[in-house]
């Protein structure tokens, strides 16, 4: 009976929170690798995680998942959810939010249309946390053009 007793307590003692014991570069390390989306999903597991994804130095967003690919077809066409909105406002939370000032990877991965100001917005923000390298990954329908570059002038120098 003892030994079942003391099995019992090791078990117990094995489902202690050791990950959230590892050093701050090393949970940021662990969270750098995983997508953008997920690593913000670890602010509801604790209290303690609750900014941690802000340090985060590898960003990809990527508004793919609002779309399926129709084989029948040969196009992107819309999902319901989640809406563009949605994730408009999940870029500006995790740029605004985001604490390191060394962005190693940016990824900026669209199907849609988006406002060229608040594009330009994200691509600064990233800039602005100088950013290793920034991919901008854009294939609109060519049925959806993007009415106003205009947004642009002066980010780029030529």
């Amino acid at each position: 009976m003892d030994k079942k007793r003391s099995r019992s307590k090791e078990l117990l003692d094995s489902k202690k929170d050791r990950i959230s014991e590892l050093p701050e570069s090393v949970l940021s390390h662990i969270l750098s690798c995983l997508p953008t989306e997920d690593a913000v999903r670890t602010s509801v597991l604790s209290r303690k995680w609750e900014y941690k994804w802000t340090s985060i130095y590898n960003l990809t967003f990527d508004d793919r998942k609002r779309f399926c690919y129709s084989h029948r077809r040969r196009k992107w066409k819309r999902k319901k959810q989640p809406k563009k909105t949605d994730f408009m406002n999940f870029v500006d939370r995790v740029l605004a939010l985001s604490k390191n000032s060394s962005i190693k990877e940016c990824h900026l991965l669209f199907l849609d249309v988006y406002d060229p100001f608040r594009m330009k917005t994200w691509i600064t923000a990233a800039l602005s946390s100088n950013v290793q390298r920034l991919l901008i990954s854009y294939a609109a329908s060519s049925s959806s053009k993007l009415k106003n570059t205009s947004g642009f002038d002066g980010l780029f120098h030529r």
